[in-house]
């Protein structure tokens, strides 16, 4: 007879085997990137923005359809400089598929801001 502590650790060890075919979805900080999105600060903004983006992995570790879930501040340009920093970044981790999914932060901050306020924005985790 199992117990629940053994059926519950024999689930946690086969739950990965199960999603191993189909795609996976990645979190912020969970990959590595070859070569970093680096998007351009919007000329009208000033003080920290941030742009929340979820896309799809595609060949060669680049990133395909991706789209804005959340700006701060919501109406800043930053999210289309966000999208148009993508076309060159790269994914440098092999556990990424094509197919996955990956959401992930950017932040920046305006020039002339001083690194210590430059704060990250505090969003909540989102509920999965």
């Amino acid at each position: 007879m199992v117990g629940l502590a053994g059926m519950l650790m024999l689930l946690a060890v086969q739950a990965p085997l199960a999603q191993a075919d189909g795609p996976r979805h990645w979190g912020n900080g969970q990959l590595v990137w070859s070569r970093m999105p680096l998007p351009d600060y919007p000329e009208r903004e000033s003080g920290t923005v941030q742009a929340e983006l979820t896309c799809v992995v595609a060949e060669g570790g680049r990133v395909r359809d991706c789209r804005v879930d959340r700006l701060a501040p919501d109406r800043t340009a930053f999210g289309r400089e966000a999208l148009r920093s993508m076309r060159r970044a790269r994914l440098g981790d092999e556990r990424a598929r094509p197919g996955d999914t990956l959401t992930f932060i950017i932040w920046g901050c305006a020039p002339d801001s001083a690194v210590e306020r430059c704060l990250k924005i505090d969003w909540p985790t989102p509920v999965q």
